[in-house]
């Protein structure tokens, strides 16, 4: 299509021509003081990033271990309360064992009392 018309051609023409202008091939000018100031700034801006994502990764890496360490402790903590309650379940239930034998050993003197009234009186009788 552009070899038909020859102002396309021409048009062409100047697009393989272009290369070869100063700006694509020739010397590059030096960068501007301004240039060079922005694209200092912009480094450092990077590396004042670069290293607030370490701190960052570093503060994310501490809050996990804290969490994880939190996680036991909470863990710790539930088998401790566990345990502490079975303990009181138990301590009651040797409490009622205690009374419950106290009982009976208060029973068993009232009867021991009894047999050896039981056994004056026989003896008295004979």
């Amino acid at each position: 299509m552009l070899q038909s018309c020859p102002k396309n051609q021409q048009v062409h023409e100047k697009a393989e021509v272009g290369p070869e202008t100063p700006s694509r091939a020739g010397p590059v000018c030096a960068p501007s003081e301004e240039t060079t100031d922005a694209w200092k700034k912009a480094e450092a801006e990077t590396v004042r990033a670069e290293h607030a994502a370490q701190r960052a990764e570093m503060v994310a890496c501490e809050a996990d271990r804290l969490a994880a360490e939190a996680a036991a402790a909470k863990g710790l903590t539930s088998d401790a309360a566990r345990k502490a309650q079975e303990l009181r379940e138990q301590q009651e239930a040797l409490e009622g064992e205690t009374r419950r034998r106290a009982q009976e050993a208060l029973d068993l003197d009232r009867q021991l009392e009894h047999a050896r009234r039981a056994a004056k009186v026989a003896e008295r009788r004979r």
